[in-house]
């Protein structure tokens, strides 16, 4: 199977599993409350439901009425921003979580090199709303990513310069319009910016590949688990949530998968599905983003100052969410 399959491969199980949470997005204790239209009504509706199903129906309660103010009052993509910052703290944002968000609106790419050759000229469309990031919250994560500035201390891990941006490796990314904002723009804005961190995470798995002891960039190529991985993206159209996937080939042509409509704001089956969809982004960046970039890029990039420091080989157990780290050969 050559790369282009694989590939296309990989975006479709990615899109299978996706398919089948937001197909059936609801707890089974909401399940029938939803069918008979009985959200929101104080008469025993929490009587069969978990703290965590109470929670999340709560809080969709809150979007819907942020998303009707939002409305009523003609909202600008600041406002709308703030429809969707609570749907990624209920999901992916949260205490101890392997990702976190951060506002980026005013972070361009660079350097300019990373930018598609094909709109490096003046172009308006160079920023994305939210990032998605892997967090430092986690001791193990916060070792590689310690070890790696030690090591190679001007080393920027996303497709940005700026101080805070620029030092985390990026997961996905979020671009938010107003109802006066168009698809086609956020569209762009994505295929800018993915593009741009795909270039950017070749560099560092080359990089990595010169730094490893195990071998070079071009003994990576061989090894079919060292082809990067997606790179996922959503545009927020208004009320509209759309998916979209980047993929790098082998010859550096960057492909958009888009766009999928995930689910949408303008009722609570909409918001189940995005909160369905979110949760397995989350689940696919736990069980195969994150691995294959603690494999690929973080530890060979750090391996010389963790050896140094003799700090010991961490690893996620194989159910990342878990957050149990495994400890071995611990040094005296």
């Amino acid at each position: 199977m050559d790369s282009e399959e694989k590939k296309t491969k990989e975006v479709q199980e990615f899109m299978r599993q996706l398919v089948d949470r937001v197909e059936n997005p609801l707890p089974t204790s909401l399940r029938s409350r939803l069918r008979a239209q009985k959200i929101g009504d104080d008469h025993g509706q929490h009587d069969d439901a978990t703290p965590e199903e109470a929670k999340l129906r709560d809080s969709i309660e809150e979007i819907m009425e942020d998303v009707n103010e939002k409305l009523g009052k003609n909202g600008d993509e600041t406002a709308w921003t703030e429809v969707v910052t609570p749907l990624l703290e209920l999901i992916i944002d949260q205490r101890g979580a392997l990702f976190e968000t951060m506002q980026v609106q005013a972070v361009s790419i660079s350097p300019q090199s990373l930018i598609p050759a094909f709109v490096r000229q003046p172009f308006a469309f160079k920023k994305v709303n939210i990032a998605v990031f892997l967090s430092d919250s986690r001791q193990e994560i916060q070792r590689l990513y310690v070890a790696i500035q030690k090591r190679h201390p001007l080393l920027l891990l996303s497709q940005s310069e700026d101080a805070t941006v620029g030092h985390f490796f990026q997961f996905a990314a979020l671009e938010v319009k107003s109802p006066d904002g168009s698809y086609y723009g956020a569209s762009v804005q994505f295929a800018i910016w993915l593009a741009a961190g795909l270039e950017k995470m070749r560099q560092l798995k080359d990089l990595a590949g010169a730094s490893s002891s195990g071998g070079s960039p071009a003994d990576q190529l061989s090894d079919p688990g060292s082809h990067l991985p997606l790179y996922p993206g959503i545009a927020v159209v208004v009320q509209a949530w759309y998916l979209h996937l980047a993929a790098k080939a082998m010859d550096g042509t960057v492909a958009i998968y888009a766009p999928w409509l995930i689910g949408d704001t303008t009722n609570r089956w909409g918001i189940f599905r995005i909160v369905a969809a979110l949760e397995a982004l989350r689940s696919w960046g736990e069980a195969i983003y994150y691995p294959w970039l603690r494999d690929h890029i973080m530890m060979p990039l750090a391996s010389e100052m963790l050896a140094s420091d003799q700090w010991t080989t961490a690893t996620i157990s194989s159910s990342a969410a878990s957050g149990v780290v495994e400890q071995e050969g611990q040094s005296e």
